[in-house]
């Protein structure tokens, strides 16, 4: 856990433009859950990339990443792109990837862009927490 913390606070440190926060939940599944603020775009979004693949390979305990959108104010097609390569790698990990709290602006961009579907995407940070706990005890066959 010390080094979601020493990730995550290295990238708050760098990068004036996005805000992030975290949290680390334990109960109903062990979450991670990383709130984004201001912008995501191509100055930063390698950087946050980066960091949450990072997390992805060395934290096996975490069984879901929720990231909470509900203060992003801007997204670039580059920021875009690092939820595909982001959700891929949760994949790849056996972890559940979801974006909550999508602002309407950003909303309508993911569904012109066809990508709604493919993110998996929910109204809240609990919503989204609920569902990898019921994946993660009712697999598919």
């Amino acid at each position: 856990m010390e080094k979601i913390i020493r990730c995550l606070e290295e990238l708050i440190a760098t990068e004036p433009l996005i805000g992030l926060s975290y949290e680390i939940i334990q109960e109903p599944c062990p979450s991670l859950v990383v709130g984004l603020s201001g912008s995501l775009e191509t100055s930063n979004s390698g950087k946050f990339q980066t960091a949450m693949i990072n997390l992805m390979g060395e934290e096996a305990w975490i069984q879901a990443i929720v990231v909470d959108l509900g203060h992003l104010q801007y997204i670039s097609s580059t920021g875009i792109g690092s939820f595909t390569v982001l959700f891929s790698n949760a994949r790849k990990h056996d972890m559940f990837m979801y974006l909550a709290n999508v602002p309407e602006k950003i909303s309508s961009l993911l569904h012109f862009l066809g990508l709604w579907d493919y993110l998996a995407i929910k109204i809240t940070v609990a919503e989204a927490i609920a569902e990898a706990r019921e994946k993660r005890q009712n697999p598919p066959d």
